[in-house]
């Protein structure tokens, strides 16, 4: 969490570019489930100091969700690949 982009020392060349389009506060939060670290989620805003306790608890909700989906959808493609044809036969029209 960046409540205010104008007062962060970190990260300088990211700042900078986050500055030029207008952000002012930030929140980060991980894509993870617990087999896998998929990324990150990053959420922006115009307005400094924009995200309440009970906003990034919401989105933590939701990031959790999303992670579950990706996760979800990378082990289909993982099993279709898995399969002696690729999963080709499975995707051709009968």
């Amino acid at each position: 969490m960046i409540a205010f982009v104008d007062r962060e020392t970190r990260f300088p060349r990211t700042i900078k570019v986050i500055e030029q389009y207008g952000i002012r506060s930030l929140c980060t939060l991980p894509l993870t489930t617990v087999h896998r670290r998929i990324g990150s989620f990053v959420t922006g805003s115009v307005h400094p100091n924009a995200y309440s306790d009970e906003a990034v608890r919401l989105l933590s909700l939701v990031v959790d969700i999303v992670a579950l989906a990706i996760e979800d959808e990378l082990n289909v493609d993982a099993s279709r690949r898995a399969r002696p044809d690729g999963g080709r036969s499975h995707d051709r029209p009968r």
